[in-house]
């Protein structure tokens, strides 16, 4: 192995800590809304009359006639009289506003399907209004199993969602059976008895992030997460008598003016008739994507998941593409970049191609360097790495122009080139591979990690540093042979390119691997870190696998230089997280209420679910992610770890772990066996592994 190539240029970056994609399995949800907190200041525009533009509600109010508005407040005048009274007894006790609260829901629902009943009536009789498509549903369970890659997500659930109607079937209406799936839900509602509950209440601050507006973005973030292709997620937020409309997007949250349900009524039963029929689109979907029937999926896909058609990306002016299958990766942030990756196929229009690709969106900052740009700055070949098919900014056609989709954009503001904004950004890539922790041997998880280690050094002789490796950006091959590894790195859009890398033309790879029906569709989520280099490119990566010196200048907001040694030491907490993963699911298969599984869970949530950087750090040095299976640690779990995992492993996560204790001092002088991470060293130790346990 060659030395390390002199540092190509300044890593160094201030690090601020943000709500990134949360890992699913995290111990505490108050810790995770506390970061929402955080993360929302200064990024909630109050007051913002374009929401009720976007939204349309002012046609919507033009539709309403005097006569019908002044019968309407007649005809609910008990309604009216209840809700008051709630509202006044929570305002005058604070302690019942919970039970009051959920004895509103019952009136608010009369009212909500009054609305739409009479909204339904008017578009019949009159052709020119948009008919009512959706209904407001009280909050239900979520179906905790029934999406793999939400499994894990927090069970909270807004207290009305809006989803599409349907007919009845076995006595429940589909939309009842459809709001316990968060990607069946268009939007949500919220409800508080109290106005100063409300998200700017009389006398408050400037610059408070209530607690409405956090519960409500901590909603639509696990909305944007689960429905498929949805760009900002919209909210009605009801506090005692008043009410606001939210939309919830990658750049924050924007709030309509505040009005009174009794005192604005008209503009009310707007907002009601325009959450139920505006079109898909402003409600937050993505306009490059078509949904297919669920017949037309199944025949296309085979598989019983609702397939969608992707317009052309990139410079591959006519190809579109078939969605296959649920997501295999979806973030779970707000402000982060949101990506999501799918398999997809090339769309024949009758049939789907053989071949099978990854296709990647995520949003990208304006000042950042396209991710596609990254891939075609890469000179030669690494079988470990994944290989750009084509790629490039979301477009959408807008009458005779076509536009980027940006939250500016969303948002109706002018396309200024010096404002930063968020750009949705879209990738093919190949091959497709299956998640690190699902290997079927160690050694085939070693020799995966090998593979990504050595396209990792590939990049870093080109001065390409990754600066995100983490447990998601490693997959494993589905034909190792064709592939000619058994593992390969991707997700390169936090990599660091040098200043005078020069840009290739995109050329279209087939694949050589096909997808395996066996690969289990997966949520791995992470914490994230957000940081602006000094060439003013925003950064981020996994902080459930960051190094523990960048976790330390994270938490005394220091500017520390990001390293190849940095992103070395992240492979070690890869290792760690993934055999772990691996005996989590195990575990849970043989029984989900067992003492193993409990045991697991608890080593996972200890080792990989914190939140708060004094304990992720504290875990961290005393090698917690890796010791966790070692003798002293393993107790009544013995048994259960020698079945599981061979001696060798064992012995590995062991050498790491005692190497993360002799890391606090890092004085070679005085612990000879201190390791100094290297590609050398590290390829060595993951070298030795798989050619002495084969």
């Amino acid at each position: 192995m060659s030395s390390d190539p002199p540092n190509p240029g300044s890593h160094v970056s201030p690090r601020k800590v943000f709500l990134g994609a949360l890992e699913n399995l995290s111990s505490d949800h108050d810790s995770e809304r506390k970061f929402l907190k955080d993360e929302l200041s200064g990024k909630v525009l109050y007051d913002d009359v374009r929401v009720f533009t976007r939204l349309k509600v002012d046609a919507y109010a033009a539709t309403l006639d005097d006569a019908y508005v002044l019968k309407f407040s007649e005809n609910h005048v008990d309604e009216r009289d209840a809700l008051d009274k709630l509202v006044s007894g929570a305002e005058r006790q604070p302690s019942t506003r919970n039970k009051r609260e959920v004895e509103m829901y019952p009136h608010l629902a009369v009212i909500f399907n009054d609305i739409i009943r009479d909204h339904r009536s008017a578009a019949q009789q009159n052709t020119t209004i948009r008919p009512p498509t959706r209904c407001f549903v009280k909050g239900h369970q979520l179906l905790p199993e029934e999406e793999h890659h939400t499994i894990g997500f927090p069970t909270v659930n807004p207290d009305f969602t809006i989803t599409d109607d349907g007919p009845s079937g076995n006595g429940v209406r589909s939309s009842e059976r459809m709001a316990r799936l968060w990607r069946h839900r268009s939007a949500f509602v919220e409800v508080k008895p109290a106005k100063d509950q409300g998200p700017k209440p009389a006398g408050s601050k400037p610059d408070t992030i209530h607690d409405l507006v956090v519960q409500s973005a901590d909603y639509a973030r696990l909305h944007m997460s689960s429905r498929p292709f949805l760009l900002f997620s919209v909210g009605l937020l009801i506090f005692g008598s008043q009410f606001c409309v939210g939309i919830f997007d990658r750049g924050g949250v924007m709030l309509s003016p505040v009005y009174d349900m009794w005192e604005d009524i008209r503009l009310f039963i707007a907002v009601i008739r325009s959450l139920a029929s505006v079109d898909s689109q402003d409600l937050g979907l993505d306009p490059s994507v078509r949904l297919l029937g669920d017949e037309d999926g199944i025949r296309l896909t085979g598989v019983d998941y609702p397939a969608h058609i992707i317009d052309p990306i990139g410079i591959d002016a006519t190809t579109k593409w078939c969605t296959v299958g649920p997501p295999l990766w979806s973030s779970i942030s707000l402000l982060g970049r949101g990506t999501v990756i799918w398999r997809v196929r090339k769309y024949l229009g009758q049939k789907l191609s053989d071949e099978e690709f990854v296709m990647k969106t995520a949003w990208r900052s304006s000042k950042r360097d396209k991710e596609s740009d990254i891939y075609t700055s890469i000179k030669g070949h690494c079988a470990g790495l994944s290989r750009l098919v084509t790629g490039g900014d979301v477009l959408v056609h807008v009458g005779s122009k076509t536009e980027r989709i940006t939250v500016r954009y969303l948002r109706r503001e002018s396309d200024d080139p010096q404002a930063e904004t968020p750009v949705l950004h879209r990738l093919i890539l190949t091959p497709v591979g299956r998640p690190l922790w699902d290997y079927r041997s160690d050694t085939e998880l070693l020799q995966g990690l090998l593979d990504a280690l050595e396209a990792h050094e590939f990049l870093w002789k080109q001065q390409i540093l990754h600066r995100d490796v983490s447990a998601g950006n490693i997959l494993l091959a589905q034909d190792a042979d064709a592939l000619g590894a058994a593992g390969f790195l991707h997700d390169i859009e936090f990599a660091h390119m040098p200043p005078d890398a020069e840009l290739s033309t995109l050329e279209h790879v087939a694949p050589v691997t096909k997808y395996n029906d066996n690969l289990r569709p997966v949520g791995i989520t992470e914490i994230a870190i957000r940081r602006r280099t000094t060439f003013q490119t925003q950064r981020g990566a996994a902080l459930t696998f960051m190094a523990v010196e960048l976790l330390q200048a994270a938490q005394w907001k220091q500017a520390i230089e990001h390293t190849p040694e940095h992103d070395i030491e992240s492979f070690i907490w890869v290792l760690g997280y993934c055999v772990l993963r691996k005996l989590y699911s195990e575990a849970y298969a043989i029984k989900q209420s067992g003492y193993e599984y409990m045991s697991m869970r608890k080593r996972f949530s200890k080792a990989f679910g914190q939140l708060a950087l004094d304990n992720i750090i504290e875990n961290r040095n005393s090698g917690g992610p890796v010791r966790w299976c070692n003798a002293k640690e393993a107790g009544p779990m013995e048994p259960f770890f020698q079945d599981h995992i061979s001696e060798p492993l064992r012995d590995l996560l062991q050498h790491y772990g005692e190497q993360a204790l002799l890391r606090l001092f890092r004085d070679p002088a005085k612990n000879p066996d201190f390791e100094t991470l290297t590609h050398h060293t590290m390829t060595s130790k993951f070298y030795n592994f798989v050619h002495t346990t084969v």
